[in-house]
C-alpha cells in the first residue's frame, strides 16, 4: 500500500469517517474551485461553486469505495472536468432546442435546412449569452 500524501485522508473515506471529506475538501478544495473557475470563466463562479459541490457530493457518495491506492487528487479532479463536461452538454443541448424551436418553422426546402444548419452551427461557437441575446433579437424582429 503506498504511503502518499493522501493515505490517511483515504483511509479515512473508506472508513466513513468524515475527517477524510474534510481532509479532501482542505487540500483540494480551492485548487479544485481554481481549475472549474478557469474552464468556466471568471463571470462563471457561481457555477464553478456548483459543480466544485457536485465534486464532493460524489467524493462523500463514492470515498467509501476507493481503493486504497487511489491517486486521490486526479480522482477529484477528474469528478471535476466530467462535471463541467456534462454542464456543457446541458448547455448545448438547450441552445439547440431554443435554437430549433425558433428556426423550425422556416422553409422547408433543402436548401433553407442547409442555411439553418449553417445558423445552427455559426449560433453554437458564440457564448452562450451572445447566442441567447442573439435568438431573442431574432425572434422579436420575426
Amino acid at each position: 500500500m503506498p504511503n502518499g500524501p493522501d493515505q490517511e485522508t483515504l483511509t479515512l473515506l473508506r472508513r466513513r469517517d468524515p475527517r477524510g471529506f474534510d481532509q479532501a475538501y482542505a487540500r483540494y478544495g480551492s485548487r479544485l474551485f481554481s481549475f472549474l473557475t478557469r474552464l468556466l470563466g471568471q463571470s462563471e463562479r457561481h457555477l464553478a461553486e456548483d459543480l466544485l459541490q457536485q465534486t464532493f457530493l460524489k467524493l462523500a457518495e463514492h470515498g467509501p469505495e476507493l481503493r486504497a491506492d487511489s491517486d486521490l487528487r486526479a480522482w477529484l479532479y477528474t469528478v471535476a472536468r466530467n462535471a463541467f463536461l456534462g454542464q456543457l452538454r446541458g448547455q448545448k443541448q438547450a441552445a439547440e432546442a431554443v435554437n430549433l424551436e425558433l428556426l423550425a418553422d422556416y422553409s422547408p426546402d433543402a436548401e433553407a435546412r442547409l442555411m439553418l444548419g449553417d445558423v445552427e452551427q455559426a449560433l453554437s461557437r458564440l457564448r452562450l449569452e451572445d447566442r441567447e441575446l442573439l435568438l431573442l433579437v431574432g425572434a422579436e424582429i420575426v
